[in-house]
């Protein structure tokens, strides 16, 4: 986690971000942007472990993308410009972008995010945004494609607020008799979800919620 640039803790508030207006969220989908080289270097989601493609569908990424091209989940196109014009995004600013992102991993500093460097074993300066054997080159030759992401649902984060107990605050800030949540609904996280976190904390508040509740006086 680079705690000094890029924010990943709250970055799903950055996507949902909602135009009250035209109800709709502009920032969604999110694009990726890679060159033929890229494109060369093997499946996109070939890391994938999880999903419903995966999972519901059995399907299987081809190991050099050209089936979700042929299929068009991969756009293609012989220029930035021609690219941009093809996902409906201003092709001014996509150049602009290419341009800055080019421009940084040459100069080895990310002046938009400040994302901490590191080089990888040929001794390029890079970008990494976590501990693997990932980095980040610049984009060459083209062609060049495109890749709609969206995010998914994980799980059913948020809901209502509850005291030390277990139990379901009411807006005014009182407990709702023999009402519990444990878990994802009402965490202690609010609406972020932290990986890993909602199993223990079903269990913890479970057990605390379970004794609360045992305490009680029984209904007549």
């Amino acid at each position: 986690m680079n705690e000094k640039g890029l924010d990943n803790h709250t970055c799903l508030y950055a996507v949902n971000q909602m135009d009250p207006i035209k109800h709709r969220y502009p920032r969604i989908p999110c694009w990726l942007i890679m060159d033929e080289k890229a494109r060369k270097a093997g499946p996109i989601s070939g890391g994938a472990t999880s999903g419903y493609a995966l999972n519901r569908e059995s399907y299987k990424w081809s190991t050099d993308n050209s089936a979700e091209i042929e299929s068009g989940v991969i756009v293609k196109a012989a220029t930035i410009r021609e690219l941009a014009e093809k996902i409906k995004v201003p092709a001014d600013t996509l150049e602009a972008t290419v341009k800055r992102w080019n421009a940084d991993i040459t100069a080895g500093k990310d002046t938009e995010f400040g994302r901490i460097l590191k080089r990888d074993p040929k001794g390029k300066t890079a970008f990494a945004g976590r501990e693997a054997p990932i980095v980040s080159e610049p984009l060459g030759e083209g062609p060049y494609y495109a890749v709609a992401l969206y995010p998914t649902m994980l799980n059913t984060q948020g809901g209502p607020k509850k005291n030390v107990y277990g139990q379901v605050m009411t807006p005014q800030d009182r407990p709702v008799p023999r009402f519990y949540v444990a878990g994802e609904l009402g965490s202690m996280w609010g609406s972020i979800y932290q990986g890993g976190t909602n199993n223990a904390e079903s269990i913890v508040f479970g057990r605390i919620a379970g004794r609360h509740a045992a305490s009680q006086k029984p209904w007549a």
